[in-house]
């Protein structure tokens, strides 16, 4: 019977040893990973120049995360105003346009006279199409 265990026990001794061996690794690529986030947090803190709040040792992701939402939400408000005054101002353009074009372009009419021909023909149509 000893002699059918010694394959298990290798296979299981072998298995052993590559999860170990895994852990380590899988520990070392955390850390570095790690280290490569904080250093380009840094990167981030120094590019903006943030001090930390009064009080705090460092800048937190909290507090950057604080600021950039504010300043989103400035930014989208100012956003939406512009473009509120620059709508206004086409409508304003658009409507001046369609006064000089209107303005140009005005006919002399004559009165029609309200017994002729052409007059009752019109209001049979309208009195036709409004049925």
């Amino acid at each position: 019977m000893p002699v059918n265990h010694h394959p298990i026990s290798m296979c299981i001794s072998s298995y052993k040893s590559w999860v170990a061996h895994h852990r380590t690794c899988q520990r070392c690529a955390c850390l570095n990973l790690c280290h490569v986030s904080s250093c380009r947090f840094q990167d981030v803190v120094n590019y903006f120049g943030l001090q930390p709040k009064p009080g705090e040792k460092e800048v937190t992701p909290n507090y950057i995360f604080m600021l950039w939402y504010e300043f989103c939400n400035d930014f989208k408000n100012s956003w939406i105003r512009q473009s509120k005054t620059i709508s206004k101002e086409r409508l304003k353009e658009a409507q001046e346009n369609i006064k000089k074009i209107t303005a140009e372009k005005r006919v002399e009419t004559k009165k029609i006279n309200a017994n002729s021909l052409k007059e009752r023909l019109r209001q049979k149509e309208a009195n036709v199409s409004s049925s």
